[in-house]
Parts: structure tokens; sequence; C-alpha cells
């Protein structure tokens, strides 16, 4: 990956937390997306992704979205890896029985 990719995907990854954290959730989603297609191994944009699912009340990809952050190699070595292991039991908690079981399933 270039230099001037690279300077771009944390140029969106910037502008996609702004948007998140000033609750325009679907402009935020749509870079995080956007993120995910240019870089499918960014470990950032996928839980950030999955809170807004989770926000929306979309547990299922809450949940598959904060896995996918965890199982990027590149996020293994950084800060918080724990936490978005404990991102997903408290997912779980908040999702209820069936969306557990579903997930379970597949």
């Amino acid at each position: 990956m270039s230099e001037h990719t690279k300077r771009t995907l944390v140029a969106a990854l910037d502008n996609a937390l702004h948007a998140h954290r000033t609750g325009d959730l679907a402009h935020a989603a749509a870079l995080y997306r956007e993120i995910l297609e240019s870089d499918p191994i960014n470990a950032d944009a996928p839980h950030q992704y999955g809170l807004i699912a989770h926000q929306r009340g979309d547990h299922m990809d809450a949940i598959g979205l904060t896995r996918r952050a965890i199982g990027s190699d590149y996020f293994r070595f950084r800060d918080g890896y724990r936490n978005r292991h404990m991102n997903v039991i408290l997912l779980f908690g908040d999702c209820g029985r069936d969306v557990r079981a579903e997930y379970l399933r597949s």
C-alpha cells in the first residue's frame, strides 16, 4: 500500500470517527464501508462500523464486524485488542437469547 493511500485511509477514518461522534451515522457507516473496500484488513473500520450496527439494533452485524476486527492480524498488536473481546461479550449480552442462538448456529 502506497504512502498516499495510507494517508487517504487515515483521513477517511478520521472523518468517519468525527461523523460517528457527531451522530451522522449514515455518513460514518458509508465511510467505514469505503475503508473496508480499500483496506480489507483494517481493524478500526469494522469495529466502529459494528458499533453503528449495534446502535441501530442490528446485533448480528455488530457481533460479526467486531469479531472481524478482532481477527485482523494487524489489530492483535494494537492497544484495545482485549477491549474488542469485551465488546463482543457485551454485544451478546445486549442482543438477547434469540440472536445469540442464531449467531451460534451460523
